[in-house]
């Protein structure tokens, strides 16, 4: 059957315009295929830097909790100590310039000293750089991250300052004695360095503003301010303490503009269609051969990685984990694909990180990762502290097909934070919980006998508070020396503690005072007996340098809840019973309200 002329007439655009359409259709799919690798790749990477940025600042300015916490409890700090704080603070923290002590505002102590001088006697209020975000710390009464500026010692540097607070309870106006404040410079230059900013810059135009964590209202200080109003630029939010930095990228070089020319091409048709299609094969496998690398070399990133890179499907299962997985844990990366995510944390961590999971997962309209701290399993049995940034993963149409996010082992960082903790509860010379400590062991002590119904006035003696003050150890001190005293006041403390119970909490309240509480279970001749067995156990002499010492120690007893319902009412009736029993010939114990002794 012969077709017709008008139908053999329109074969031919029909089929030319079928042709230009599939390959419209073609290129254009391969286009977006290629504008999501590719903005799936900057993603991570800026993702990264995000996290590393991020990382290095709260690592950099997290160490420095303990010094804020002593000079909060001691209402001041002399050299030595300051140095020996600076000193291990410092130690191996490339980022950290230097620390800084400004009481009132004006910097008096300064470590390292060396380099460091310009800085001292500075007046932070009236600074015309760096007044402004002091003043903002004041006012605002929490810790800001200023900058960057530069140093009056030289270099440029995000100063980290804290306000501190005397350890005292607030006024009834909520307001806090104001000690001063606490400045760190940090490295600007080595944080970009670090994070791997200025190489990244290489592959990416990138731009950050935000100064003084104002975020968006910020002025601009790396990079070109103009790419915050381009419409192909990626915006990010960098958490920086209570403040934020907003970064703003995007590629070099931009591979779309090769394809729509392209796309171009293919509506010729023609003679020349065979050309252009064989044109398009060839720029197909060029730009597959370069996706290709482009994730081989993702690839071999995280395979080198020293962090933990892992992936999930939609039910938590683990569907990757690289080598660093391994090497931290000395878990078999085989044996723990497949498993549930939750699996690989520690017991008393997956009830908080299967909640997480969940709420991940069930995002629906914008992507909001999370970051928290969880404790993950060795196979020794032991717990990794490990930072978790998790992320939601969707494939191409934007359905949720899992998660993918990093571990970083914080498990030093971790101890470093514990041993400052125990810093500030504890006596530095005796091992002792201070006045601090020995409050939160009231009021634990206090909430218990509440549920007990043993916690008000009128009930029977449920605790005990005895002030101990040593009969005779300023004659040491003058005579032999303060390390020896030191060295008398530690047997003191073995002595004591010989004779107490593991519940009993024996603190030092400052020089050669003591305190003591003790759950008396209504017994308050508890009490009494433990009193004559600190008087007895001061009877054995003190060896000094050879020479045999006496010492002796007068007790004050007072009761919970009987005598005062708080500690500070208890310490006072206490001591007052304890000078009585000095003024009664020491060495011996007192109740309050000294009407028993013996």
């Amino acid at each position: 059957m012969k077709l017709s002329r008008t139908l053999q007439l329109l074969i031919p655009p029909l089929l030319a315009l079928i042709i230009l359409i599939l390959s419209w259709v073609t290129a254009s799919l391969i286009q977006t295929q290629a504008d999501e690798r590719q903005r799936e790749h900057q993603l991570a990477q800026l993702a990264e830097l995000r996290g590393k940025l991020e990382g290095e600042l709260n690592g950099a300015t997290n160490l420095t909790a303990g010094l804020v916490a002593y000079v909060s409890i001691h209402g001041d700090i002399d050299s030595a100590t300051f140095d020996e704080f600076g000193r291990r603070l410092l130690d191996g923290r490339s980022l950290i310039r230097n620390i800084t002590l400004a009481p009132q505002n004006i910097i008096r102590y300064v470590y390292p000293f060396e380099g460091n001088q310009a800085a001292l006697g500075l007046d932070l209020m009236g600074h015309n750089i760096q007044g402004s975000a002091t003043r903002r710390m004041v006012a605002e009464g929490k810790p800001v991250l200023a900058g960057p500026v530069e140093l009056v010692q030289g270099g440029r540097g995000l100063i980290h300052r804290v306000p501190i607070y005397l350890d005292l309870s607030p006024r009834p106006d909520g307001t806090r004695d104001y000690w001063g404040l606490m400045s760190t410079p940090i490295d600007y230059d080595a944080l970009l360095e670090v994070t791997g900013l200025n190489q990244l810059s290489g592959e990416m135009e990138i731009a950050l503003r935000g100064i003084d964590g104002l975020g968006g209202r910020g002025l601009t200080f790396f990079g070109n301010p103009d790419l915050f109003n381009q419409s192909n630029s990626l915006i990010s939010e960098i958490r920086v303490l209570g403040g934020s930095w907003q970064m703003a990228a995007r590629p070099l070089q931009d591979d779309r503009l090769l394809m729509r020319w392209l796309t171009g091409v293919l509506y010729l048709g023609g003679m020349i269609m065979a050309v252009l299609m064989g044109f398009f094969s060839w720029h197909v496998g060029r730009q597959a051969h370069r996706l290709e690398g482009s994730e081989r070399l993702y690839r071999e990133l995280t395979e080198h990685m020293k962090d933990v890179v892992f992936q999930t499907d939609i039910e938590r299962r683990v569907t990757y984990l690289n080598p660093a997985w391994e090497a931290l844990t000395g878990r078999a990366i085989k044996a723990c694909l497949g498993q549930d995510w939750v699996d690989l944390l520690d017991p008393l961590d997956r009830p908080r990180a299967e909640g997480r999971c969940v709420a991940l997962i069930q995002q629906t309209e914008q992507d909001t990762p999370y970051t928290e701290e969880f404790r993950v399993r060795r196979q020794e049995g032991e717990s990794l502290w490990m930072v978790i940034r998790a992320d939601i993963h969707r494939d191409g149409l934007g359905k949720v097909v899992g998660t993918i996010g990093t571990m970083v082992d914080i498990s030093e960082r971790k101890l470093i934070e514990e041993q400052i903790h125990h810093m500030a509860m504890h006596d530095n010379l005796t091992g002792l919980p201070n006045r601090r400590l020995l409050q939160d062991r009231f009021s634990h002590a206090q909430a218990r006998l509440m549920r007990q119904g043993k916690g008000s006035m009128g009930h029977e003696s449920g605790l005990a508070f005895l002030f101990l003050d040593l009969d005779g150890f300023k004659g040491i001190n003058d005579r032999f020396g303060h390390d020896e005293g030191d060295h008398v006041l530690q047997e003191v403390v073995q002595r004591f503690q010989a004779q107490l119970r593991e519940v009993d909490t024996l603190a030092r309240l400052g020089g050669d005072e003591f305190a003591l509480l003790l759950d008396c279970q209504g017994d308050e001749q508890q009490a009494v007996r433990v009193a004559e067995k600190m008087l007895q156990t001061m009877q054995t002499p003190f060896l000094v340098k050879g020479e045999a010492c006496k010492l002796g120690v007068s007790i004050g007893i007072a009761l919970y809840p009987q005598h005062g319902p708080s500690l500070d009412e208890l310490i006072g009736f206490a001591d007052k019973a304890m000078y009585h029993a000095k003024e009664s010939g020491k060495g011996r114990w007192v109740i309050h309200p000294t009407t028993n002794a013996a």
